[in-house]
């Protein structure tokens, strides 16, 4: 295999390894808001639509980046993943003025 090959292929498989390790930590930091016991209602909703699905929106742009290197693909997973920094501080200002959810019992 030629040399472009193989460059290009070590950037691919460390673009994968650090998008995983970005995206499953962000992953994680979201799941944990979703153990609080005493969650407002609606908030289920409110996160999978304002951080979940742009989180993953951002994880396939990112992929298809890597495959493609099509300029495009990088704007997208920069500005869906900038979507989901700025979602989590406005979400959680947001929570006293949802009303309160039904208790959860362990």
């Amino acid at each position: 295999m030629k040399h472009r090959i193989w460059v290009r292929l070590g950037i691919v498989i460390a673009g994968l390894t650090v998008g995983y390790g970005v995206y499953g930590f962000a992953a994680f930091v979201l799941g944990v808001g979703h153990m609080n016991p005493r969650l407002p209602r609606y908030y289920k909703e409110l996160s999978l639509l304002l951080q979940f699905l742009p989180l993953m929106v951002s994880a396939l742009a990112w992929a298809l980046w890597l495959f493609t290197l099509k300029r495009y693909w990088l704007w997208l997973a920069g500005l869906t993943a900038l979507w989901v920094v700025l979602s989590i501080p406005a979400l959680q200002a947001a929570l006293p003025y949802l009303p309160p959810g039904p208790p959860r019992h362990p």
